[in-house]
């Protein structure tokens, strides 16, 4: 049955492993000297944006408003094991 559609899948098992196995069909691409130009165009661009503040880092912007608890003692913990 389709996991999808759920419609009964039929098939003869003798048939199908007589068939080739699927060949993987490896393209090598190679860009253009405009789509270069294009991509060092769109680089330039993109950090200009991310300078002003433009582009949004989600990593960043995911633990901005994230509170961690602190007691006092083990602050100081920290600290009297630094000085050692």
């Amino acid at each position: 049955m389709c996991p999808v559609c759920r419609e009964p899948i039929t098939f003869d098992l003798a048939t199908l492993s007589l068939s080739p196995p699927p060949s993987i069909h490896k393209e090598t691409i190679t860009l253009s000297d405009d789509m270069k130009l294009l991509q060092a165009k769109m680089t330039k661009l993109f950090e200009k944006q991310k300078a002003k503040g433009g582009i949004i880092d989600v990593e960043a912007e995911k633990n901005k408003y994230y509170l961690t608890l602190v007691r006092k003692r083990d602050i100081l913990l920290k600290i009297e094991n630094r000085t050692r």
